[in-house]
């Protein structure tokens, strides 16, 4: 049965980019302790050394770039609501009603 069966704790999103954070710098960290190792290894690669010791902030604009996508894509997508539209202004006239009872000139 479903109900009974424990369930198993889910990440929050704060605590899912900070493990993937975390993982990136340890081994951003141990390229960059192990950098001239590497570049001997991968010598046919003469950008290696560049890309390792700029790697955060690759990373930090690639979020960057990854971020400004989602909000354009985001916004293209917003779809118009005319029945939440009429709703507002429909409110926006009771509440102009409400407050003329009161006394507050608008």
């Amino acid at each position: 049965n479903n109900k009974t069966r424990a369930m198993a704790p889910r990440l929050l999103r704060y605590q899912i980019f900070l493990s993937y954070g975390i993982a990136f710098i340890t081994g951003w960290y141990w390229a960059w302790q192990n950098v001239k190792t590497i570049v001997e290894t991968f010598h046919f690669l003469p950008f290696l050394k560049t890309a390792i010791l700029f790697a955060p902030l690759i990373a930090i604009g690639l979020l960057g770039i990854y971020a400004g996508g989602s909000v354009i894509i985001g916004v293209l997508n917003f779809a118009d609501c005319p029945e939440a539209a009429a709703e507002i202004d429909r409110q926006v006239v009771q509440a102009k009603i409400e407050l003329k009872k009161k006394g507050v000139k608008l």
